[in-house]
């Protein structure tokens, strides 16, 4: 399978002799979303997953943000454009990448820096581990 959309994921076959849906499992978004503008409406992409998910289920999703360095923002959806060919900006805020984890229950230390997760990584103490991709996981407590 090259592209697809979420419903038609769901529905294929070969993943659904791999995959059971009523039993709780983990669906990782690392990278992805970024580079779907929300004219695509990455939004409901991921609302469809979670729809479809059994209660139990995890959600780990990264996403690059410009929070902390807005100047680099647009050298780097220009080049962003560029690999894809699209000339929409993707971009987005953390709280904008928060909404992803709508109706699902965010696991501490909730939406951070990755370097957050592990802040006593000894690259972390050095500071020589800049990141923009911020990081979450969420559990689908509710069906």
């Amino acid at each position: 399978m090259t592209s697809c959309t979420p419903g038609e994921l769901l529905t294929d076959p070969e993943l659904l002799r791999l995959i059971d849906l009523d039993l709780p499992l983990a669906v990782l978004i690392l990278s992805a979303l970024q580079f779907i503008p929300d004219e695509d409406d990455p939004h409901k992409s991921v609302a469809v997953l979670r729809d479809a998910v059994p209660v139990g289920s995890h959600f780990a999703i990264g996403h690059v943000v410009f929070d902390t360095r807005p100047e680099a923002r647009g050298p780097v959806v220009e080049i962003f454009q560029r690999v894809l060919g699209r000339g929409e900006d993707a971009s987005r805020r953390s709280e904008q990448v928060l909404r992803f984890f709508d109706g699902l229950d965010l696991v501490d230390p909730g939406l951070v820096y990755l370097r957050h997760w592990r802040p006593d990584n000894p690259l972390t103490a050095q500071g020589r581990d800049r990141t923009w991709t911020m990081g979450g996981v969420a559990r689908k407590s509710t069906g």
